[in-house]
Parts: C-alpha cells; sequence; structure tokens
C-alpha cells in the first residue's frame, strides 16, 4: 500500500490561509458584486439591482479575514478562535440561507447547493480551527516562535526555555522581578520622593 503524508502545516499557517481566502473572497465579491451573484444563479437585473447587498456581505469577509490575519501578527499570541468562531457562523448561515433559496427556486437549484456547500466547508474548516490549540502550543508552532525569539539577554544562563517557568523556577523568577523594584530609602519616604 502506498502512503502519500500530507505536507506539515502549522495552525497559525492554516489561519493564514483561512484568513487570505476570505480577505481575497471580499475584495472579489466588493470588486464585482454583480458577477459573484450571477454565480450563484441570481438573475441579472437582481444581481445588478441588489449589488450593494453583495457588498455588505464583502465587507462582513473581509473584515473577518483581516481579524484573523491581525490575530497572528500580534506579539502577546491571542488566539484566533473568536475571529474562527465568527467565521464559521458566518457561513453556515450563508450555507442556509442559499440552500433555502435554492429550495424555494428564488435562485438556481445547482448553482445554489454548489455555493451552499463551499460555505459549509468553510464553516467545517473554521470549526476544526478553533477545536485546535491556539498558536505555540502545536509543536511545529513551538519551533517557528522559537526560531523567531530574540537571542538571550547578555548575562542569562541556559537554553532558552520552551514555555513559561513554572514550579521553583517560576517562584525564582517573580522573587527576581519583585527585588529589581526600587524601594524607597528612608529618606526618600520621609520628602515624599517616591
Amino acid at each position: 500500500m502506498i502512503m502519500i503524508k500530507p505536507p506539515s502545516i502549522t495552525y497559525g499557517q492554516q489561519v493564514a490561509l483561512l484568513g487570505a481566502a476570505r480577505c481575497a473572497f471580499g475584495v472579489g465579491l466588493l470588486t464585482r458584486p454583480a458577477r459573484f451573484a450571477r454565480l450563484v444563479g441570481v438573475d441579472r437585473v437582481t444581481a445588478e439591482r441588489t449589488a450593494w447587498l453583495t457588498q455588505l456581505a464583502a465587507a462582513r469577509d473581509i473584515a473577518v479575514g483581516a481579524g484573523l490575519l491581525a490575530t497572528l501578527l500580534r506579539r502577546d499570541g491571542s488566539p484566533a478562535r473568536g475571529w474562527l468562531r465568527a467565521g464559521a457562523l458566518i457561513d453556515t448561515a450563508d450555507a442556509a440561507v442559499l440552500l433555502s433559496a435554492g429550495i424555494r427556486r428564488d435562485i438556481a437549484w445547482a448553482p445554489a447547493v454548489a455555493a451552499a456547500l463551499t460555505a459549509a466547508g468553510g464553516a467545517v474548516q473554521a470549526g476544526l480551527l478553533t477545536t485546535r490549540p491556539p498558536a505555540n502550543t502545536d509543536p511545529a508552532d513551538r519551533r517557528t516562535a522559537a526560531a523567531r525569539r530574540p537571542a538571550a539577554r547578555a548575562g542569562a544562563a541556559g537554553p532558552p526555555s520552551s514555555g513559561p517557568p513554572s514550579g521553583p523556577a517560576r517562584r525564582n523568577a517573580l522573587g527576581e522581578r519583585i527585588r529589581r523594584v526600587k524601594r524607597p530609602t528612608p529618606a526618600e519616604e520621609g520628602s515624599g520622593v517616591a
């Protein structure tokens, strides 16, 4: 049996791809609203008259895609789960509305089903990413983060750690931070100078 191993894509790369795809789709909807409506099966006259509705959906997709990409640029490592959940809810609603319009014959059946399946696929992808650990807990992401970490400060001993200190090391690090706080001298205390 031949096994094909897919290339390893990290959590951050998957989120970046999803964000970029959502932004690209939104820009396409924004610049060619009637064309996208026609692809879904809306007649030409209705597509041109309701282009502004398509552009509203475009703005929504660009905002969610940009939010996903922005979370990857933040240094605090905040997870993209909120943006992923928002995208999953949006895609689920889009799939339901498109399928409903196809059933009512408001739009052509085949394009409605294709568009609904595409939206459902986006919802599933975003949903799966929300169940994955956030960035820096995925082993491949940790390796990437370690490679990006600045060089250890002069005088720091030992190799860079793979995470925050725990146990005695955490207590020592906290004690060191407390010792670094400047304590006022008795003369400064009496004069009100801190």
